[in-house]
């Protein structure tokens, strides 16, 4: 059984990716972005209740190349410095926002993995000493 912070912290990273999916409805590609939060927040869930899921590696690399893809790196300095202001500035500014969720968002994932990963491999090790 997980540890009560464990479940404590997945239930909070639902919440955020929960307020994430709510705030996309004005977005200009609402539906992309839902589905993008909507995914960690089901894994957030699920390791909450006790299952870890083997998507939550492959899909850590998959949100990691997303963000990386999304970044405007030719601008990468005046784009991440307004992402603390509410004001949007220039589209520049969105793919860096975006790009910071999704990069929160796999390195939520990354956790839930790995920890998918080592009760797999403690599983495996009790399953030997048998």
């Amino acid at each position: 059984m997980k540890s009560i912070l464990w479940r404590l912290l997945n239930l909070f990273m639902a919440a955020v990716y929960f307020v994430a999916v709510y705030v996309q409805y004005n977005d200009p590609d609402p539906v992309v972005w839902m589905v993008l939060y909507a995914f960690p927040m089901i894994l957030a869930l699920a390791a909450a209740f006790g299952y870890l899921s083997p998507f939550a590696l492959p899909s850590t690399l998959a949100y990691l190349a997303l963000a990386i893809h999304q970044m405007p790196w030719g601008k990468l300095n005046e784009a991440l410095f307004v992402v603390p202001t509410w004001h949007m500035i220039s589209k520049d500014n969105e793919f860096a926002r975006e790009s910071v969720g999704l990069l929160i968002c796999a390195a939520w994932m990354a956790v839930i993995g790995v920890a998918w990963w080592r009760g797999r491999a403690q599983a495996g090790g009790e399953a030997e000493s048998r």
